[in-house]
């Protein structure tokens, strides 16, 4: 059996009725699942930040700023 190191690094816009918190805690159950075990994750941060307004992507807006409806 081989044996690797993998780095992983995200980001990413979560929509969610869940708290920030929660929504931590659900990440990191994922990536827990993911290593198959906590002795083989051997390091990981989640840093959770609410976002001041919806996100909407920058195709979607007009010269001004203005949201396209």
């Amino acid at each position: 059996m081989n044996r690797y190191l993998v780095e992983i690094s995200a980001m990413m816009v979560v929509d969610s009725e869940y708290s920030c918190d929660d929504v931590a805690v659900g990440i990191a159950a994922r990536i827990e699942e993911i290593a198959q075990s906590n002795a083989h994750l051997l390091d990981y941060e989640i840093l959770p930040f609410e976002m001041p307004e919806p996100y909407e992507p920058p195709h979607q807006r007009g010269e001004s700023g203005a949201s396209i409806a």
